[in-house]
């Protein structure tokens, strides 16, 4: 009979191959170890490092980057996720992953860095066919996206609320049947699809996602999502949504849904509790500390289309305070400059501040003195625009949240802001490359999916105090510099982890013992 055995020594770990036999002289049973070789730490290979010939080092790949993303990847339950949905192709779905996180470059560079980087696949395997193929693939299987939507809800611990945001992805391909003329975002002339995010406030990770063609409007969405919600198990939460969605159908066709909605300054229900609540903003027994901040604050209740709401109006101090001062600076400058230069025609006078400072003129009007035209404050538009410095205003049918816990879902949502521009600027995804509907679908999947990578990683950076001056791309730029030789015959060894690597893998709690030989 005959076993394998692991025997650690030092920092290593040997493989012993153990047989049984009956020694004859002794009468009785003995056993022999033949050495079959070194067991990698990173691949589990049992390498046979007897073999001199073949010792000579062979390649070096980056190690850190692609090491970090698999634990996370790991320790988030998304490998399982993905192995459950689309096993056959889990390793290059991760393996894309893992480039999109830490290099954010375009798809067809991905088998140029697969080949520098240590990774469980082929570079051939992410070449740019390859990859339009996967995507194909991706997209043409909703089952398997909606089955990754359940599984990845199901991880999480209890979702109170969910913040849900439109952003738009533009496209120059005439073959994205889905991409159409529509309110772009960023201001660009080009057909664009809207993607619709739903982010979770406990878990601070995007849930899910829903694709819409470029001209269909953010109010529209709302509805859709409320049911994706109900299908994916999310029930009983608080949504928070944009002030895009204040709207009459929207608010009519709440029922048992509590929400949460930013008001635009530019309605007539925010003029009108702005104007109630100035003199309680201005109390000072009104301020209350939220961290590290202080805050005015006032509420009230009104009915609207029917339904009940509580506005909480609260003002950041700090906020307001250098508010005044910059804008009251830049009046008195204004003034100087066109006072100064004597005009002789109201007309003259109006062109100067059209020229130069067109988006002041509102908070002056121009008076005659002498036969010169001057400049003169409207104290009324001037304190309309001053009311509004450091200001939410919060509208919700929910009656049962304090004044602490409502400003902190509303603060949250920067969270989701910042995922969007992340998908934007690190991921270089403001465009599809794509040229079909379908690989447009597996694209945006793709990303998603390292959207949830990128988020443990800005969680984590936010409540770390020894990696409080650290951002995505300064951890990264750390962890690139930890490398790993692959000998000619198997073996792979890790350079000496520097101090701040083994920091940041402390703090995202990445175990370096099989590395760190």
């Amino acid at each position: 009979m005959a076993f394998k055995f692991d025997q650690k020594i030092g920092k290593y770990t040997y493989t012993y191959n153990i047989e049984s036999y009956w020694d004859k002289d002794k009468k009785q049973p003995r056993q022999r170890r033949i050495f079959l070789g070194r067991k990698d730490a990173l691949t589990g290979e049992i390498v046979d490092t007897k073999n001199t010939e073949k010792s000579m080092p062979v390649q070096s790949y980056d190690f850190g980057s692609t090491y970090f993303c698999k634990n996370i990847i790991s320790k988030l339950g998304l490998d399982t996720i993905l192995k459950k949905c689309i096993s056959e192709k889990k390793d290059t779905i991760t393996t894309l992953v893992e480039y999109l996180v830490s290099d954010g470059g375009a798809y067809y560079l991905a088998e140029q860095w697969a080949e520098g980087n240590f990774v469980e696949i082929k570079p051939k395997n992410v070449s740019s066919q390859r990859i339009s193929e996967l995507l194909e693939e991706l997209g043409q299987e909703t089952e398997i996206r909606i089955n990754f939507f359940k599984e990845w809800i199901k991880n999480q611990e209890e979702i109170e609320a969910v913040y849900f945001d439109i952003t738009s992805l533009s496209t120059y391909s005439k073959l994205i049947d889905i991409a159409e003329w529509g309110y772009n975002r960023d201001k660009e002339k080009l057909k664009q699809i809207n993607i619709g995010l739903v982010y979770g406030n406990s878990t601070e990770f995007p849930l899910f996602y829903n694709i819409y063609q470029g001209s269909i409007p953010d109010v529209t969405t709302f509805e859709n999502i409320k049911k994706y919600c109900y299908e994916f198990g999310i029930k009983k939460i608080i949504y928070v949504v944009d002030r895009g969605f204040y709207s009459k159908d929207n608010i009519k066709s709440l029922t048992d849904e509590k929400i949460v909605i930013p008001l635009s300054f530019s309605t007539n229900r925010s003029i009108e509790l702005l104007t109630k609540a100035e003199s309680d903003l201005q109390n000072k027994e009104n301020l209350f500390m939220y961290k590290n901040s202080i805050y005015s604050y006032f509420s009230e209740k009104y009915t609207e289309y029917e339904k009940t709401f509580t506005a909480h109006i609260f003002r950041n101090k700090e906020m307001y305070d250098e508010g005044v001062t910059s804008f009251y600076k830049q009046l008195i400058t204004i003034e100087k400059k066109c006072n100064d230069k004597n005009h002789l025609t109201r007309e003259e006078l109006e062109k100067d501040c059209s020229e130069n400072f067109s988006d002041y003129i509102k908070f002056y009007e121009i008076e005659n003195k002498s036969n010169k035209y001057f400049l003169k404050r409207n104290q009324k538009k001037i304190d309309a625009q001053i009311q509004r410095f450091g200001t939410y205003i919060l509208i919700t049918n929910e009656e049962n949240l304090s004044k602490v816990k409502i400003l902190d879902l509303y603060k949250r949502k920067e969270n989701v802001e910042k995922v969007f521009d992340t998908m934007k600027n690190d991921m270089d995804r403001d465009r599809l490359h794509v040229q079909s509907a379908e690989r447009a679908e597996g694209s945006i999947f793709i990303i998603f999916i390292s959207l949830i990578i990128t988020s443990h990683i800005e969680k984590t950076l936010r409540a770390s105090k020894q990696l409080k001056d650290y951002t995505k791309n300064k951890i990264f730029y750390e962890l690139k510099k930890l490398k790993v030789t692959r000998f000619a015959n198997g073996l792979n060894i890790v350079n000496e982890l520097s101090k701040k690597v083994k920091n940041i893998f402390k703090v995202f709690g990445i175990d370096i013992n099989k590395i760190d030989a």
